[in-house]
């Protein structure tokens, strides 16, 4: 059987289950897809710079020919804008996943031990899994602040990598600049996933420049609108970014993505009113979802927020939400059964979850 010839450590992999479709979910229950309210990937819900569409378009007829494999234009963007050197940077054609994988594929033999804390995205295992490491897990507490000393305490002579989100997901809670220094003065390499870091009070993408063992992940695909463009990147010492080099995949950020991520970062002014519009959307949705019984949100520094349930089950009411046409996400995956996560999208799709959201728990 062809089975027996797959890796192992393949074999041992749980399946990571992405968020449905708009159209996915309207085929599931018989619904208009236009009348569905997506509120479970964090993607942006105001869509991407006018600028980056218009650069779609103008490149469209382009895509017979390779991109760029080290596309300077949008390195030197992202240079700009987060104030790296070009030879700190490395692109990802898969958002920041890519950057990720190519990290941990850099670093991990097996045997090899990666920390972690808990609960937070379930892709770190997967892919120290396929690499033959071993995940050393550190629990949050119950309001889900960085468990700085056990993190610190938890690296041994095995540990490789420390991996920390900020803000995590599923949580919104961010790491504290002195427990992120706390951890890089280890001396174990970090690497540190800003995926959210727009919606945030601040980056510690500078601190590259102070500590060698930091590598920061960034993404378009949340704050920028160009989640269906898949294009990320890495930031980190000249010495780690070089070997990086060596390994990612050829020609990996396809033409329309360099173009349009390229196009958005010079147009920082829509940037930043989405960012600030979220977050005032942030603000009234987390009021309103507290206003309820048996519920609690929580803080967050992300463009979602995590919901607990007090008296019921996630899953069901995530179920009974998607019959209705509202799409949020189970956390069940994460490890907590009893909480939901809701991106925060326009006013009046916060509106419609908050509508259904109330009749589903009765």
């Amino acid at each position: 059987m062809m089975i027996e010839k797959i890796n192992p450590r393949v074999k041992a992999i749980k399946v990571y289950v992405a968020g449905a479709t708009k159209e996915e979910v309207a085929r599931r229950h018989g619904l208009n897809p236009d009348r569905v309210v997506k509120l479970a990937s964090n993607e942006n819900a105001f869509g991407p710079s006018p600028k980056a569409v218009e650069a779609i378009r103008k490149y469209a007829a382009q895509v017979n020919l390779y991109p760029e494999d080290h596309p300077s234009e949008l390195i030197t963007s992202i240079s700009e804008y987060t104030r790296a050197s070009d030879s700190k940077i490395i692109m990802g054609g898969n958002g920041a996943d890519e950057v990720m994988d190519t990290v941990i594929k850099l670093l991990i033999m097996p045997g090899d031990e990666v920390v972690v804390h808990t609960p937070t995205f379930p892709y770190y295992e997967l892919l120290t899994t396929l690499y033959g490491g071993r995940m050393v897990k550190v629990s949050m507490p119950d309001d889900f602040s960085f468990p700085t000393d056990s993190i610190v305490e938890s690296i041994g002579e095995k540990t490789k990598l420390v991996i920390i989100c900020s803000p995590n997901n599923p949580t919104g809670t961010v790491i504290s600049e002195s427990g992120l220094r706390r951890t890089l003065d280890s001396g174990v390499i970090v690497m540190l996933d800003e995926a959210y870091v727009e919606f945030a009070d601040r980056s510690y993408t500078g601190l590259v420049s102070e500590y060698e063992n930091l590598v920061v992940l960034r993404t378009f695909s949340k704050a920028f609108g160009l989640a269906g463009l898949r294009v990320g990147y890495g930031v980190a010492s000249e010495e780690i970014i070089g070997e990086a080099m060596k390994i990612k995949p050829p020609h990996n950020v396809n033409l329309l993505a360099q173009k349009a991520a390229s196009a958005a970062l010079k147009d920082l002014d829509y940037l930043h009113s989405v960012v600030e519009k979220t977050k005032v959307l942030r603000e009234e949705l987390f009021n309103e979802i507290n206003s309820l019984g048996g519920v609690k949100a929580y803080r967050s520094q992300g463009n979602f927020l995590l919901v607990k349930l007090f008296e019921k089950d996630a899953a069901a009411i995530v179920s009974r939400l998607e019959k209705k046409g509202i799409i949020v996400r189970s956390c069940a995956g994460f490890g907590l059964a009893r909480h939901i996560r809701v991106t925060v999208g326009r006013e009046e799709e916060n509106q419609a979850f908050m509508k259904t959201f109330k009749e589903v728990l009765g």
